[in-house]
């Protein structure tokens, strides 16, 4: 594996020429190296990532749940800002399905 990496040149990988999401290792290097944490994304790119909608972003960035800088009329959100708040909210999704269940066995037991 590690000649297949020594053979990779990068440019030829974009993730918009590989649709971000690849099969091979080239692909998965490519993906690394688009997604560096201090890179800053665009709303289109984000939303792709939270599996949101462009306007549910623009609430989250409106109501500061998500840091984000604005240049000119466009708004750019750090990967790793983004990231860490997908972290939160997927904890938080685990934690609510668990007391769902916990709710659903008192349930049966009555």
């Amino acid at each position: 594996m590690g000649d297949a990496v020594k053979r990779v040149d990068l440019k030829q990988f974009s993730p918009a020429r590989e649709g971000i999401v690849g099969n091979s290792v080239e692909s998965v290097i490519s993906l690394l190296r688009y997604l560096s944490p201090g890179r800053q994304i665009s709303l289109e790119e984000a939303a792709l990532i939270l599996n949101e909608s462009e306007s549910y972003l623009e609430t989250l960035l409106e109501e500061e749940k998500i840091p984000h800088v604005r240049t000119g009329s466009t708004r750019r959100i750090k990967y790793r800002d983004l990231m860490e708040y997908k972290s939160l909210r997927d904890k938080d999704r685990v934690q609510g399905l668990a007391q769902l269940v916990a709710m659903g066995q008192e349930c049966d037991k009555s």
